[in-house]
């Protein structure tokens, strides 16, 4: 048990430590070159680390007994990565006899550290990775104090610690949105006439298009939703309009989800219903980003060239976003690699990954439908209660660990499960179909756990071999998260707390930590 006096020690020893590390960074004054960038980025870093811990010293008494104690677990690691970059970037310097206050970089010592020190601030990049979810989610559910904490720290001219607190602060304000205590006064209802101006195009394997504003220039995602049997144009407008509020300041490179522009109603020529029949949804591509592609496209589109390293990035974005999808408090509901969208940054050529794929979407609190599925290369990513013309279970956050669960599997055999010949024929990654892959194959009474039982025999045996132990306990985690054996997730009375943090502390620990962990 971790109690809060212990987080509050912790968290002293280590702003202790990161002042040291601060000053002996500023004393490279003169510094040229590569270690000038690296010094920067650990200054960075770090300020952007002291901002967290001082609103986790306020947020100590509020936070649950499981979350104290990944806090804590995360803050000890960072002590120790911080010791060690202060051990490494002193080892790089001496000090002036004319000056005892300035310092300069020993060349012969710094070609020997240098390698330590890339490492170091690789560490601190990797453990600030790793502590988000977790700090995210402890401001979603913090009370009004923190506001006050963050507000303190808007002064900072650090950018990193800019984005760090608008990014909070969106999140809350989403969530007040959600709660009803407070109403945006920005327009989410956009006119219809809007659409025809923006030249969609269609992304390949994906219901998504891309969208580029005349006047601005921006590229804008689209996603049309159509309403569900049982749920009405109007429970959907409310829907888009909810979703559209609480991302329309999302920082899409902190949560892996784009920030919305709004949405648009659809009328048909004929129609006297004044809700509506059919909704779009505009998402607002990052600047700097272009060229989308579904996970889909990118996995059909092998290359020999393709890293591991990359594979682990991709890994860690996407399960960053799951955790962002709980902490905006909805449930996402279609996450497979046709809902998975690659943009390339046009100044490092890298693919970052960002979820859409909205169409099914749900307010964790809102109305369930209980709507299955029948096509097999959708039932491949559902979990086994999920499948079937209506569900045995209603969809929650843990629905979506197993679909991601699925994804990873992917990423990691790094071949596409369903592949096409055009977009309206998927076939399985064996290039046949058997007869498990049929749309009739459940209404003829077959096991609904066919596909999951297939699923972790790839884990445990060829994804365990490609990508190591720990990447395919991941894995396993979240294939087998609603198991009554999980040790994980298994016990589902332990995630009934009102608000849902326990399965999100959970899933931060089990997933995005080990995840964390095992990157290249």
């Amino acid at each position: 048990m971790v109690d809060p006096v212990s987080i509050v020690t912790l968290v002293e020893l280590c702003l202790k430590i990161g002042k040291k590390l601060w000053d002996l960074c500023s004393s490279f004054r003169n510094a040229r070159g590569d270690i000038a960038k690296q010094i920067l980025r650990v200054k960075n870093y770090w300020m952007r680390a002291n901002l967290q811990l001082e609103t986790v010293k306020k947020m100590a008494y509020e936070l649950q007994e499981d979350h104290r104690k990944i806090i804590y677990e995360t803050i000890d690691m960072l002590n120790s990565k911080l010791t060690t970059a202060e051990m490494n970037i002193e080892s790089t310097m001496k000090k002036k006899e004319c000056d005892g206050d300035e310092a300069e970089v020993s060349h012969f010592r710094y070609m020997l550290a240098r390698q330590s020190i890339d490492k170091s601030v690789d560490e601190l990049e990797r453990w600030q990775k790793m502590f988000d979810p977790s700090w995210y989610l402890a401001i979603s559910r913090a009370g009004s104090r923190v506001e006050t904490e963050l507000l303190e720290w808007k002064i900072s001219p650090i950018q990193d610690c800019q984005v760090a607190i608008s990014s909070a602060e969106s999140l809350r304000s989403a969530l007040r949105i959600a709660s009803n205590a407070e109403v945006t006064k920005e327009k989410v209802l956009l006119p219809e006439a809007f659409l025809e101006s923006l030249g969609a195009q269609d992304i390949p394997l994906s219901s998504a298009q891309l969208g580029t504003r005349d006047d601005k220039g921006q590229l804008l995602i689209l996603e049309k939703v159509q309403p569900l049997s049982g749920l009405n144009a109007t429970d959907l407008d409310k829907n888009c309009r909810d979703l559209a509020r609480r991302l329309i300041r999302s920082n899409a490179l902190e949560f892996g989800l784009l920030s919305c522009k709004g949405y648009m109603k659809h009328r048909h020529q004929h129609s006297t219903r004044a809700d509506g029949d059919a909704f779009t949804l505009l998402f607002r591509v990052p600047s700097g980003f272009s060229e989308p592609r579904t996970l889909r496209s990118r996995l059909m589109d092998l290359k020999p060239t393709d890293s591991l390293s990359d594979r682990f990035k991709l890994a860690n974005e996407l399960a960053r976003a799951v955790s962002c999808v709980h902490a905006f408090e909805f449930v996402h509901k279609n996450i497979r690699p046709e809902t998975i969208l690659l943009l390339k940054n046009t100044e490092t050529s890298s693919e970052s990954a960002f979820l859409i794929g909205f169409d099914s979407f749900r307010m964790a609190t809102g109305k369930t439908l209980r709507k299955g599925e029948l096509a097999w290369e959708r039932c491949l990513y559902q979990h086994p209660n999920r499948i079937g013309s209506l569900a045995a279970e209603d969809f929650i956050m843990q629905h979506d660990i197993y679909s991601l669960g699925v994804c990873l599997l992917e990423i990691g055999l790094w071949e596409p499960l369903v592949t096409y010949e055009d977009k309206n024929m998927a076939l399985p990654r064996n290039g046949t179909h058997p007869p498990a892959f049929r749309a009739s194959f459940l209404e003829e009474g077959h096991d609904s756990y066919f596909f999951k039982d297939q699923l972790l025999d790839l884990a445990r045996g060829e994804l365990q071999r490609r990508m190591g132990t720990r990447y395919s306990e991941v894995v396993v985690t979240c294939l087998t998260c609603l198991d009554p054996e999980n040790e994980d997730f298994g016990d589902e009375a332990e995630f009934q707390d009102e608000d849902g943090i326990e399965v999100g502390v959970r899933y931060i620990e089990k997933v995005t930590m080990r995840l964390n962990s095992v990157c290249v």
